[in-house]
């Protein structure tokens, strides 16, 4: 049971990350207000799931993994290139859509592999899901 909360725990960090890193990033591609107010109260959510991973790893005298380089840098690059020749809101709005997609994926998956962790753990994993279904919604009203 400790092994596998920890690892859950360790992708919730991950994902979590991610998802704060490349906001943060698009943040600062947009002139929409309203879109970077959204994106800016995102990444701070993200930042506060992960803060708690961290908090729920302590608890078994663990640290997180940090995000491998070469995955930063493809998140970092990937976002470079689809932001190159159109900043619109609605293109933004799609890849935090896209972004949101692979997050509820590869949570779901954690979670459904899951079966022997703590509430806790499963807990946040669940929390971090809703999050993702919350700002696919919310995204909408900037296509």
């Amino acid at each position: 049971m400790i092994q596998q909360d920890i690892y859950l725990l360790q992708q919730v960090y991950q994902n979590a990350i991610i998802g704060s890193d490349a906001v943060g990033h698009l943040i600062s591609k947009s002139t929409d207000s309203e879109l970077i107010k959204n994106m800016t109260s995102r990444m701070f959510e993200y930042k506060r799931i992960a803060q708690k991973a961290v908090q729920q790893l302590a608890v078994y005298h663990m640290v997180p993994k940090p995000l491998p380089a070469m995955k930063k840098a493809a998140i970092i690059s990937g976002i470079g290139i689809n932001t190159l020749f159109n900043v619109k809101s609605s293109h933004l709005a799609e890849l935090l859509m896209n972004g949101n997609t692979m997050g509820i994926i590869a949570i779901t998956k954690q979670l459904n592999q899951a079966s022997g962790c703590s509430g806790q753990a499963i807990a946040l994993g669940n929390e971090l899901l809703q999050l993702e279904y919350s700002y696919l919604e919310s995204n909408k009203i900037f296509l």
